[in-house]
């Protein structure tokens, strides 16, 4: 931003905007916003351009990416502790459910977040399904998947029974659902909402699963637990 500044590429007030955008970050993610931004600073709008330098910044924010996949990471590393062979983190585990937010912090997949869930399931050597944002293009997806203990993605979920009354803009609805052979047999993904549909859940029993893993954004006393639970059983 600087060096455009000095050559006369952009004016001092679009300067100044990326300045106020990313003042708040340390400077190594400072660094790394202005090379992000730097493809947009001559064709995006003055509003544009500190919506983009807004959404890097808090992409980078240490304070609260970097806090949720520790936690994350605290949780695999109990689970592997444990003996546990597949272990699943809840929907939408790191920029939280119906966080509206997600829409200019999500990557794609494979993507950063992705990236370090990877890393996370050959670190602790165990089966990880974990609930995460997915930005394709303009559509913000609910999304899970399931990586081996090697790190290499399975298969991706996308989350079909939106409650799109949640969220303005509301997540994309997924379409499919399938299954990944694994060493423990077939093991399909749905996520949370999706188990109340008994047509998705029809379309899940025809693959014949060994095994479904379901990350939920809720959580109920068993007793309470929609009827959907006895039709996975």
């Amino acid at each position: 931003t600087m060096a455009a500044l000095r050559q006369g590429a952009i004016s001092e007030w679009r300067a100044t905007i990326v300045c106020r955008e990313t003042a708040w970050l340390p400077t190594e993610s400072r660094t790394r916003v202005d090379e992000l931004l730097a493809p947009h600073l001559l064709t995006l709008g003055d509003k544009a351009l500190a919506a983009k330098a807004r959404a890097l910044a808090q992409s980078l924010d240490p304070a609260e990416t970097v806090r949720h996949l520790a936690r994350a990471e605290r949780a695999v590393a109990e689970a592997a502790a444990g003996k546990a062979e597949i272990v699943c983190l809840p929907e939408m585990a790191i920029y939280g459910w119906v966080n509206p937010d997600a829409h200019e912090r999500a990557h794609p997949i494979p993507g950063d977040d992705s990236e370090r869930l990877c890393e996370l399931a050959k670190k602790h050597d165990v089966f990880l399904c974990a609930g995460l944002a997915e930005k394709d293009g303009e559509h913000l997806y609910d999304s899970a998947l399931l990586i081996d203990s090697g790190g290499r993605i399975l298969s991706k979920h996308r989350k079909i029974n939106i409650l799109t009354e949640l969220m303005t803009p509301p997540y994309t609805p997924g379409r499919d659902v399938t299954i990944a052979e694994t060493k423990f047999g077939r093991i399909g993904l749905l996520i949370c909402a999706d188990t109340h549909s008994a047509e998705i859940l029809a379309s899940m029993t025809e693959l014949h699963p060994k095994l479904v893993i379901v990350p939920y954004g809720y959580a109920a006393r068993e007793e309470s637990w929609p009827e959907h639970g006895q039709v996975l059983e």
